[in-house]
């Protein structure tokens, strides 16, 4: 059976070429998800949106995503509040946001987000979203709503029940508990972050927002060059015993974001002149 690759139905065209996504009828300076992200990512975007050409093949876990989301908004009970746009003014500037899901409870309101993602991605640190569920708090305190809870549901792309054990998840639809920021927590963080999106200069993307791996030495095979194990320092990987030859490879770090998600790295200085002291220190080798 061969594949073919270069043929897609037309509804499938369709669908990964359809920007499903809504901004409101109020213009607004920041949006909840930007706010919580790269600076230098949403600033490179306004200056070069129109040059850059995103293959719609690569949005498949994008879009899967937003049919994840469409799903559950129309599964929601009648008196749970879907997607809609919350807006504060912060000094002269609006931030705005559309949480997933608002569940009324007794005082106040959960706040739901759904999640498509991976297994890893359930047994690491949940930070990225506390920040969001968190401007979403910040939002609703700013309509004079009360935030209760913060929930992240999720499904996880790639479970497999024959892994359940230990950390990693005993179901594929896991539900997360976020820490609810103190008010003035909140506020903080909305102002700092709207300064940092604002500043007159782009400041450089951090490791976080990067996705930064760290860098790794590899215990490598000399019969089959492959990897046998992963370690993060010199000394843990001089230490792994095995019977067969081997030798010790190192993985300089790398930002996964910047080398494989990125659309706007190829107009991004920082990024750029990385790649160009690389490129230089290999010739020089």
């Amino acid at each position: 059976m061969k594949l073919a690759k270069e043929i897609l139905p037309d509804s499938l065209k369709s669908y990964l070429n359809k920007d499903g996504y809504n901004s409101g009828a109020i213009p607004t300076d920041v949006s909840a998800t930007r706010l919580k992200d790269s600076p230098r990512i949403s600033r490179l975007y306004k200056e070069h949106g129109k040059k850059i050409k995103v293959d719609p093949l690569k949005r498949g876990y994008a879009k899967l995503g937003e049919a994840w989301h469409l799903l559950m908004e129309q599964n929601s009970p009648p008196h749970w509040v879907t997607e809609k746009r919350l807006y504060a003014r912060v000094g002269d500037k609006v931030i705005s946001g559309s949480p997933d899901a608002l569940e009324p409870v007794e005082g106040g309101w959960n706040i739901w987000d759904y999640k498509l993602m991976t297994a890893y991605k359930a047994q690491t640190d949940m930070k990225e979203f506390e920040k969001q569920l968190n401007i979403y708090a910040f939002l609703l305190r700013a309509n004079d709503m009360t935030p209760k809870n913060l929930y992240i549901s999720g499904v996880l792309r790639d479970w497999s029940d024959i892994k359940v054990g230990g950390d990693y998840p005993d179901t594929m639809f896991p539900v997360f508990s976020l820490p609810l920021w103190l008010e003035n927590e909140a506020e903080d963080y909305v102002n700092e972050r709207l300064q940092l999106h604002l500043s007159e200069s782009i400041p450089l993307c951090t490791d976080e927002d990067r996705w930064m791996r760290p860098a790794k030495f590899a215990v490598v095979s000399e019969k089959t060059k492959k990897t046998l194990r992963l370690y993060s320092t010199m000394d843990e990987a001089l230490a792994h015993t095995t019977k067969t030859p081997v030798f010790i490879q190192k993985r300089e770090a790398e930002p996964i974001r910047c080398t494989r998600f990125c659309d706007v790295a190829p107009f991004c200085d920082q990024y750029q002149s990385e790649q160009f002291t690389k490129e230089v220190l290999t010739d020089d080798k």
